[in-house]
């Protein structure tokens, strides 16, 4: 794949993993105090992390783009790096609220919600590795 200069992962994971707190808060003295309410409710946390995991959806590499999609089961988008700028498959969508990253390659058409310091750092990886900036969208 080779070097990996950039990655968007959901922000969100460490907010939706908080909820667990009040739930633990709220079940642990209703449970009998055996083994297997603490197995169960250990297998159900596990459970639940492992669903809210934050995947990398788009990653950049020296060599091409990735994107990860779940459609049914997971899919796997690779586009080269050449097609990448030839085509301006990726651009910029910059409105006054907020920064978006749009990818747009034959079925495949989505937009992704940018931090500041995220639109920042694809900017410096994009211009440093690939000596390419991404157009804004018309």
């Amino acid at each position: 794949m080779g070097k990996t200069i950039w990655r968007l992962v959901d922000e969100d994971f460490f907010n939706r993993l908080v909820i667990l707190t009040p739930v633990y808060s709220a079940l642990i003295p209703i449970l009998p105090p055996n083994e297997h309410c603490n197995l169960i409710l250990g297998i159900a946390t596990l459970m639940y992390v492992f669903a809210i995991l934050p995947l990398p959806r788009v990653t950049l590499s020296n060599e091409k783009l990735i994107i990860r999609i779940k459609i049914g089961g997971r899919e796997v988008i690779t586009i080269p790096k050449d097609e990448v700028i030839s085509k301006n498959i990726i651009c910029i969508k910059k409105t006054p609220e907020s920064t978006m990253l749009h990818i747009n390659h034959e079925q495949f058409c989505h937009t992704y919600p940018l931090s500041r310091r995220q639109y920042t750092k694809l900017v410096n990886a994009l211009s440093k590795h690939w000596n390419w900036t991404p157009p804004e969208c018309p």
